[in-house]
């Protein structure tokens, strides 16, 4: 088994992170539903542990419009009224803050995808509402508590590992929660992935892009923007329709795509 860190306290608010272990439990979901509240989309379903005696854990996922260029912020939470960390409450945080007011969740932890403004500006205003720790990757300045790849940590029984996927920027991660839930920040979108400036960096993200297509289609994928058709979506689906994704047999041709892309999106109607 895994060796376990201390648990850590950081005012009313506890974490308990875990290393990988070699062994880790069938996870199924069931009864996933749909909700839209505004601008609001939420998403509950079952975690089955291995042992048919123990009970049912309900994951829930809420995606939040908080402003900016089409920023999407995320609430994840172990059950109603239940612990809660949240993903990039930025820039705007407010649309955030009053839901976990509104649905009594205690919050954990902020988990931060990448350094970028657009993702972290709202950060200190929700420690101002909680004092709680901050996750990001070793190399992100925001961080007091930063994570590896592959490293996990629970929400309550609910497992969560960081997957570092370097390319947009240096510090980038994707989040899996309960095996079934994939939080892509800037490394993937609907249909598109996240900007890079130099070669060496889009090597890097065709690299972390194959890294999660590794993972089952059934994985919804939660970005960071809305800038695909839909603001949600699967890896299936983004393995057959994503141009990106289509291309990581071959850097040259993903490289040549990005190099083309205003005209791609042009002769394929895409906004």
């Amino acid at each position: 088994m895994g060796a376990r860190y201390n648990l850590m306290s950081y005012g009313h608010s506890l974490l308990t992170l875990h290393e990988k272990t070699s062994g880790s439990c069938l996870l199924c979901f069931f009864g996933v539903q749909y909700k839209e509240e505004n601008r609001i989309r939420t998403v509950k379903s079952e975690l089955n542990t291995k042992s048919p005696s123990e009970p049912a854990k309900t994951i829930i996922v809420q995606q939040l419009a908080c402003g900016g260029d089409r920023n999407f912020g995320y609430i994840l939470a172990d059950g109603p009224g239940g612990s809660a960390y949240i993903v990039d409450p930025s820039p705007d945080p407010n649309p955030v803050i009053e839901r976990l007011e509104r649905d009594q969740y205690l919050l954990k932890g902020i988990i931060n995808t990448h350094g970028h403004g657009d993702h972290s500006a709202g950060i200190n205003e929700v420690l101002d509402y909680a004092r709680v720790p901050v996750l990001g990757h070793l190399s992100n300045p925001r961080a007091d508590m930063p994570v590896s790849d592959g490293e996990e940590c629970l929400l309550g029984q609910i497992p969560m590992r960081f997957i570092h996927t370097p390319g947009h920027t240096a510090d980038s991660i994707c989040i899996l929660f309960g095996g079934s839930h994939l939080f892509t920040g800037d490394t993937l979108f609907v249909g598109k992935v996240g900007g890079t400036h130099k070669p060496e960096m889009a090597l890097a993200q065709f690299e972390s892009l194959q890294c999660l297509m590794e993972l089952g289609d059934h994985i919804l994928v939660w970005p960071g923007h809305h800038y695909g058709s839909s603001p949600h979506s699967s890896l299936g689906s983004e393995r057959l329709n994503n141009p990106f994704v289509k291309r990581l047999y071959d850097f040259s041709a993903f490289l040549r795509l990005k190099e083309n892309w205003v005209q791609y999106k042009l002769e394929h109607g895409i906004s």
